[in-house]
């Protein structure tokens, strides 16, 4: 039954992300993979694929960590609609992009990650810097400094009243300036 199935697909992605948090990553990529045979709903296939592709993307497999947050996204457009967590794999494929050298389109998913935070979730949510620091690298990669810097400006002001001048995140914007 769909409930069985969904407890398992839980189950197993649970045990993929203690193996990804361990550094474990073709360990991981096998249980999203099994937990993937078993999703049922629309929400878990797309979850599956996310978390395949965050292991694929650890592995330096962009191209198929591509294909798999093309999926999960499509999915989550589909079901969620305009969701947190669209934003996230957007952010997610998008750094997979710039490391395969796609500055272009990873400022794409960049910008539309910003665009569903900014409509989803508070304006000092930290989603939001992370999403600023990325489009800030990309801008970078594409040679167009001082709109890199514009954006790294407001991840680092947003972090520091966030999370305070001491946080690491903080000391990761100060960097990217």
């Amino acid at each position: 039954d769909e409930s069985a199935a969904c407890d398992v697909v839980a189950a197993l992605n649970a045990v993929g992300y203690c193996h990804k948090h361990c550094g474990r990553y073709r360990e991981a990529l096998a249980v999203h993979r099994h937990a993937f045979s078993y999703a049922v709903s629309p929400t878990d296939v797309a979850d599956s694929a996310h978390n395949m592709a965050v292991a694929l993307a650890k592995l330096g497999r962009f191209d198929e960590a591509v294909a798999e947050y093309t999926k999960a996204l499509e999915l989550r457009r589909l079901v969620l609609g305009q969701h947190p967590d669209c934003a996230n794999t957007c952010r997610m494929m998008g750094n997979s992009l710039l490391k395969k050298g796609e500055l272009e389109r990873a400022l794409e998913l960049f910008l539309e990650a910003l665009r569903i935070i900014s409509e989803t979730l508070p304006a000092t949510h930290p989603e939001r810097a992370s999403a600023l620091s990325c489009i800030s690298s990309a801008l970078r990669g594409l040679g167009r400094l001082e709109e890199a810097l514009t954006y790294a400006r407001s991840g680092l002001e947003m972090r520091e009243r966030a999370l305070g001048a001491m946080s690491p995140k903080v000391a990761l914007s100060l960097h990217e300036l």
